[in-house]
């Protein structure tokens, strides 16, 4: 990854902040794109994003940055709110 790159996501989001694994695994959903093809494209190892996934390992803002570039994201990609339940008849 180039200086420009990185100081460019440094500057994007704040270090505080963590970016919960089940974004990362909504996006990988969303983009039907598997965690195998998501380190290849990022140059990492398959188990850093299995670990990623799995909420084992957190994800930096700074990695999130360069996951959501590798699945062609805006970094502010947010999923979906979840469906209401469907109602039943009363």
């Amino acid at each position: 990854m180039t200086t420009a790159i990185v100081s460019e996501m440094t500057r994007a989001v704040s270090p505080e902040d963590k970016v919960p694994a089940e974004r990362l695994v909504a996006a990988l959903t969303a983009t039907k794109v598997s965690q195998s093809e998501l380190a290849r494209r990022m140059g990492a190892a398959a188990g850093t994003i299995n670990r990623y996934a799995n909420n084992k390992l957190d994800i930096s803002p700074r990695t999130w940055l360069a996951i959501s570039q590798a699945l062609g994201l805006p970094a502010d990609w947010q999923p979906p709110p979840p469906a209401p339940p469907p109602s039943t008849p009363q």
